[in-house]
């Protein structure tokens, strides 16, 4: 199995020469290109299940400042307002 993945990496970075010798040799691989050149390290793909950041979006203003009622909610408060200023006086 970890042969199988090897070979998958290999073929991903393209330097299987690179990788060949850090596998048979017990010493550090040396590369002679620049640093520049050389390939960076592997970062997966982002699938369904890997959390992704999601940037921060401001809630929309509202074009009416006050909330947003039904109109038979509104009639009915104002005749219970109405009726309760009407005991009140």
């Amino acid at each position: 199995m970890s042969v199988i993945i090897l070979a998958f990496r290999i073929k991903e970075t393209g330097f299987r020469r690179q990788e060949i010798i850090s596998i048979y040799s017990p010493h550090p691989p040396t590369s002679l290109l620049p640093t520049s050149l050389l390939p960076t390290p592997y970062t997966p793909h982002p699938t369904p299940h890997t959390l992704h950041p999601t940037p921060y979006t401001p809630h929309p203003t509202s074009p009416h400042p006050t909330p947003h009622f039904p109109i038979p909610f509104k009639q009915d408060l104002v005749l219970l307002l109405k009726s309760g200023f009407l005991l009140t006086d």
